[in-house]
C-alpha cells in the first residue's frame, strides 16, 4: 500500500511539473565556414557548452542551428565559444520549442 502511495505522489508531482522551453536559435557564419572541416571544427567546439542539446553546422548556406536549454545557457555563450575558434557569428533567428517531458 505504500508503495502505490509513494509511486501516486511520484507521478503526481511529475505530471505538475512545468514542461522545459528549449529554444532554436540560428547563427549566421559569412563566409568564414565554407567546407566540411570548417563544420566539424564549429560543431567540436559547440558541444562543450552546458545546455546544448544539438548542433547542425551547415557550410554551404554558412549557418549554424542549435537546440538549447535557455536556463542553461545564452546566446551570447554560444558567440563566445565560437570566438575562441577565430570565428563570428550574427544571431539569425531565434524560436521557442515546447520539450515534451
Amino acid at each position: 500500500m505504500k508503495k502505490i502511495l509513494f509511486l501516486s505522489a511520484l507521478m503526481f508531482l511529475a505530471a505538475t511539473l512545468p514542461a522545459k522551453t528549449l529554444k532554436k536559435v540560428t547563427l549566421y557564419t559569412g563566409t568564414q565556414m565554407h567546407c566540411q572541416k570548417c563544420e566539424k571544427k564549429v560543431t567540436e567546439n559547440l558541444r562543450y557548452v552546458t545546455g546544448i542539446k544539438s548542433i547542425k553546422a551547415d557550410a554551404p548556406s554558412q549557418t549554424i542551428t542549435i537546440v538549447y536549454d535557455a536556463d542553461k545557457t545564452t546566446t551570447d555563450a554560444m558567440l563566445k565559444s565560437l570566438a575562441k575558434i577565430k570565428y563570428t557569428a550574427e544571431v539569425k533567428e531565434v524560436v521557442d520549442i515546447k520539450d515534451e517531458k
